[in-house]
């Protein structure tokens, strides 16, 4: 069982010079410590022993991370809810299993009822995560699914790039539902670096590395949903994965949106043959200024 961290603060171009930009960072280790430091805070740990944390405690705690709409709030609205999330964080990750059994009860409840409650699914779930890891990698996933990453991206972020950087593949349900979201971003002040699509789904997939190339080709070959089309082509766009060669050459030219056609273009740019020139000069010759930058950018590449 992990402890929480902290529940943190309410928060209010093309692949290739991304990744360069990367580069210069000290390192993933660095990374990884400011991801968890932006994603989940820093909160002072409150002596509140398993055994001292009555069901009361724990149905309060809840409540706590119910319906909170940050946008509604004012600057010390916000300042006070933040210090009720972390309490209520400490205190539910204190109650060990209790604390998990009751934030899996309430997030099946508003699953079962409908309700959107987009900040409770996305605190609940980086929490979870904080609390038990891999052992509800699923749960996590199917709770993204249905909620909008932009309210508090983050808590998503974070989490996914923490869950790859155990490289275990029972963790591979959230980073593919980490796919399905091009909304928000997150700031890394550490190094004056913002997070968000597709720049963090390169990180989250890069970071898990080879072993997630067969199911980012997987997705892009057999998948209907175009968002996560569009981000496996982005997460593929540096891997040197040959065999999704094929699925990029076709949605260069059939993809079913402009940017998964944008997005096989620029993995074409990085790992395309000299027969593929023909496909990544037709965007020169468009009316959309997108076309025509992504055939200048993959023939820069």
């Amino acid at each position: 069982m992990r402890k929480a961290v902290g529940a943190g603060r309410i928060a209010g171009g093309p692949f290739g010079p991304w990744q360069r930009a990367i580069a210069i960072l000290p390192s993933i280790a660095a990374l990884a410590l400011a991801v968890a430091v932006i994603g989940m805070g820093v909160m002072p740990a409150l002596a509140v022993a398993a055994e001292g944390v009555s069901d009361a405690m724990l149905a309060e705690a809840v409540t706590c991370l119910r319906g909170i709409d940050p946008d509604a709030l004012t600057y010390q609205e916000k300042v006070e809810k933040s210090t009720e999330i972390d309490r209520a964080w400490q205190t539910l990750s204190n109650a060990g299993m209790r604390g998990r059994d009751a934030l899996v009860a309430e997030l099946e409840a508003v699953g079962r009822s409908g309700e959107e409650d987009t900040f409770f699914k996305l605190s609940a779930t980086a929490l979870l995560w904080q609390m038990t890891g891999v052992d509800d990698a699923d749960l996590i996933a199917r709770t993204w699914r249905t909620a909008p990453f932009e309210m508090q991206y983050r808590y998503v972020f974070s989490t996914a790039y923490q869950a790859a950087l155990t490289r275990d593949e029972r963790v591979l349900p959230i980073l593919v539902a980490f796919l399905c979201d091009k909304s928000g971003s997150t700031v890394i002040p550490m190094h004056s670096l913002t997070i968000k699509w597709p720049l963090g789904v390169e990180f989250v997939w890069g970071v898990y590395g080879p072993a997630g190339f067969a199911v980012l080709t997987e997705i892009i070959e057999e998948s209907s949903d175009p968002v996560m089309v569009e981000s496996a082509l982005e997460a593929l766009a540096c891997s040197g994965h040959v065999p999704a060669l094929p699925a990029a050459r076709r949605l260069a030219l059939d993809g079913a949106t402009a940017g998964i056609r944008q997005a096989a273009v620029r993995f074409l740019g990085w790992h395309g043959h000299p027969q593929d020139w023909e496909v990544v000069l037709r965007g020169l010759m468009s009316e959309d200024a997108g076309d025509v930058w992504t055939s200048l950018w993959a023939i820069y590449e």
